[in-house]
């Protein structure tokens, strides 16, 4: 099989009307493949669009949207049809036959004060590949894992960022993501939906002589593909830097994973349901000790770049 992949980028800018010159910047992105597979030939559309809206001068309220259209191929071992053994009872093989996976992302933010945002917004998906758990046809004590794709899955989401710094040595930072997960896995299947949830909080205390102290927790509710999924996980991380030379230099003593959670998956086929626990060393309780070094030599140079998040407009009105 061979592909050729040809890209055509336009980029449009324009400022909208004369009292909305200083409010809203909209940019647009085209962008056209043109693909060569065997001996089919299509094109195909994936446009980009960010706007950006501000509400005052100083940019203290604004609104970011966004839409794009994307594609992902499968890879390379969800393609391959040779058998993968995993036990004596479960094996893992590809699905030639996979398509790829078209998305439609879209999303509006609403910060405050470059720090507080409040997203909403939707990926929606057409024959997402997923993981799907089934019995051998020759045993049905033997199951095994292969890739199809879903019709339709939808993910509606809201997220919050929320940074607070109640007192001049302690500093907090939380993140939340609710997810409302739609599927329909064959056309004329009808949808139905899970909530998911995915959290983050940190808590950093500074203390004497440029030592900091940061503890950090990380949760996730139970995760769905297909008949597949992986169970809950919670997580809470310990970390005990010193910084020298002005922060260019900075050594760190942590624990990752303390009371030791490991990863669990499910999978329900006809016959029964199964439940394996992985105990990877990289995924336990793991100890850590690094040092880095900023060496910052050389001249910086600006670059030309859209600005999409809060970050990024901040940093250029802060000149850095």
């Amino acid at each position: 099989m061979d592909e050729k992949i040809y890209q055509i980028i336009y980029h449009w800018v324009k400022m909208c009307a004369a009292e909305v010159r200083q409010k809203m910047n909209c940019h647009i992105y085209l962008i056209i493949y043109w693909i060569l597979l065997v001996t089919r030939k299509y094109w195909d559309w994936f446009p980009h669009i960010d706007g950006n809206f501000y509400f005052d001068e100083i940019h203290k309220w604004m609104l970011i949207g966004q839409y794009g259209r994307y594609i992902e191929r499968p890879t390379f071992s969800a393609l391959n049809p040779n058998r993968i053994q995993t036990s004596e009872y479960s094996y893992l093989i590809g699905n030639p036959m996979l398509r790829p996976t078209y998305i439609n992302k879209f999303s509006i933010t609403l910060v405050y004060n470059f720090r507080y945002t409040l997203t909403v917004g939707g990926n929606l998906h057409h024959d997402l590949i997923r993981q799907f758990g089934k019995e051998d046809a020759e045993n049905s004590d033997i199951s095994y894992v292969i890739n199809e794709n879903h019709n339709r899955e939808n993910h509606w989401f809201v997220a919050i960022t929320a940074p607070w710094q109640p007192l001049n040595w302690l500093n907090l930072n939380a993140s939340f993501i609710g997810v409302r997960q739609d599927i329909r896995m064959y056309r004329e299947d009808d949808y139905f939906g899970h909530f998911l949830y995915f959290a983050n909080a940190n808590a950093t205390v500074l203390l004497p002589s440029d030592y900091s102290l940061e503890a950090q927790y990380n949760g996730v509710s139970r995760l769905y593909s297909g008949n597949s999924g992986i169970d809950p996980r919670h997580t809470f991380n310990l970390h005990l830097r010193k910084k020298w030379k002005d922060g260019r230099c900075v050594a760190t003593l942590g624990v990752d994973n303390i009371f030791n959670r490991y990863n669990s998956y499910f999978s329900n086929v006809p016959s029964y349901s199964s439940q394996n626990r992985f105990e990877l060393a990289s995924s336990g309780r793991l100890m850590k000790l690094t040092f880095t070094w900023n060496f910052n030599h050389g001249k910086k140079s600006g670059a030309v770049t859209v600005e999409k998040k809060s970050a990024s407009e901040r940093s250029r009105i802060e000149g850095k």
